[in-house]
């Protein structure tokens, strides 16, 4: 699989920011996680075993239910500060 490094540029700009929120979602040795960028913490987003109930099917992936419920709780806490949306295309 070929990686263009979108979401590695985004990290690497974020990173060092304390005025950005938001999600990023970085393949980590070939898993689909979650990045809360203000709170600096990853969590599990794809199942790797799809037989499990409360997923979410985007294209070939499977995600947990759960993941993306966190991701709006992350994104409601976004409302307050100034957002830019990112729509990232190479």
């Amino acid at each position: 699989m070929l990686f263009s490094g979108k979401t590695t540029e985004l990290w690497n700009w974020c990173a060092p920011r304390r005025d950005v929120a938001g999600i990023l979602m970085p393949d980590v040795h070939d898993c689909r996680l979650m990045y809360d960028i203000a709170a600096k913490i990853y969590f599990q987003a794809q199942c790797l075993q799809p037989d499990t109930a409360n997923l979410v099917k985007v294209g070939k992936f499977s995600f947990y239910q759960k993941a993306f419920e966190r991701a709006n709780r992350i994104f409601g806490k976004c409302r307050t500060t100034p957002i830019l949306p990112l729509h990232y295309y190479r």
